[in-house]
């Protein structure tokens, strides 16, 4: 993989239809903070610990993470708070697809020219079906992983949206059968 192409809450309509106003802006989370300073992050030995305490339990809670950390309470809530303001800290959510009735994931392969490569990986993300995507080195120079109900939607989406994208001139697909390890 050359870059990972994951949509963010804003681009993930489909999956936040189900959502109210409110849960969408407390899922999306504050917006990250303007800085003009162009060195990257660099986290300290406090900011690593809390890290390994959300690594360990992503739902803790500040009193735990302040315990796991070393630190006070009132350190962990506003730690986390400036971190995900400055957007150096967000939070995902997995969810078994199976268990919200999408029992079909499917790999794709598609190959576009390489000046469209970026627009269409950007264009998957926003595509409901798609759970991530990427560029790719080999054959076919992206890859999506697609999540569907069923057979008949994985077929509408790679003759419906999936088709639409002009720029893509293959697609190979390959059905997960059995997951064996995720991150």
């Amino acid at each position: 993989m050359l870059r990972t192409h994951v949509g963010d809450a804003a681009g993930r309509q489909g999956r936040l239809a189900a959502l109210g106003a409110e849960q969408v802006a407390a899922l999306r989370g504050p917006a990250p903070e303007g800085s003009a300073d162009p060195e990257p992050y660099r986290a300290d030995a406090a900011d690593q610990a809390l890290f390994a305490a959300l690594a360990a339990d992503g739902r803790a809670t500040a009193r735990e993470l302040a315990a796991r950390a070393g630190r006070s309470e009132s350190w962990a809530r506003e730690r986390v708070e400036r971190l995900r303001r400055q957007g150096v800290l967000y939070f995902e959510a997995d969810v078994d697809a199976a268990r919200v009735g999408h029992h079909h994931t499917t790999v794709l392969w598609l190959t576009t020219p390489p000046a469209h490569a970026e627009a269409v990986a950007r264009a998957l993300t926003t595509h409901p079906p798609v759970v991530f995507a990427a560029a790719t080195t080999g054959s076919s120079n992206l890859m999506a992983a697609v999540v569907t109900r069923d057979t008949d939607a994985l077929h509408g989406y790679l003759t419906g949206p999936l088709s639409e994208l002009a720029a893509v001139t293959h697609v190979e697909s390959a059905p997960v059968l059995r997951v064996v390890k995720r991150r």
